[in-house]
């Protein structure tokens, strides 16, 4: 169960919070069940309309951990995730280069405590050569994703390849019609 609120501190700056609340059905007698409940907490900083930063701390109360009913216990992996996003090419006023594609670069970087595998990266690409269409890639370290977006009038199929997994999703987006136009308004006559 996640409890999350979001809050802007700033016009560049934002705050996110999750409340997580664990429940786990471990085994069928219940010794392996087991309780728990964290925190993470989010910065989110846009100044630049090209550029986003963003830092995310998971579960940062270190004393909190999963409790079985068998009287074991282990904690909640302690995650601190940086991450950004380069428009680097757009036809709107956000890119950091005016071209008539829009070029979108990320990365990202985990760094996970009292772990043996500490660092993780990965890397991303969006181009959407126009409205309709838009085409990922990735590359975590160790596998290549890739990903396509088609939509049209708010309605979108999204597709992406994993090598363990081929996922396909469909979103309807209501903000996709066209807007609509001023309201009539009628003026009353005296």
């Amino acid at each position: 169960l996640v409890g999350s609120y979001g809050k802007k501190l700033l016009p560049e700056l934002s705050l996110g919070l999750n409340f997580k609340y664990y429940l786990l059905d471990g085994t069928d007698n219940d010794s392996g069940d087991g309780r728990g409940w964290n925190l993470d907490l989010g910065l989110l900083q846009h100044g630049l309309d090209w550029l986003s930063v963003g830092l995310v701390a998971k579960n940062i109360l270190s004393s909190n951990r999963l409790a079985y009913q068998n009287g074991g216990s282990e904690p909640l992996p302690q995650t601190i995730k940086a991450g950004g996003r380069m428009q680097l090419f757009g036809n709107n006023f956000n890119a950091a280069i005016p071209a008539p594609v829009n070029l979108s670069v990320l990365a990202d970087l985990d760094f996970t405590l009292r772990s043996t595998q500490t660092l993780a990266a990965r890397l991303g690409a969006e181009l959407a050569p126009n409205e309709f269409l838009t085409l990922r890639g990735g590359y975590d370290g160790s596998e290549i994703s890739a990903g396509l977006s088609i939509k049209h009038a708010g309605l979108a199929c999204h597709f992406a390849y994993t090598p363990l997994a081929k996922y396909v999703s469909l979103t309807f987006n209501e903000r996709g019609w066209p807007a609509e136009g001023p309201p009539e308004t009628f003026i009353a006559q005296p």
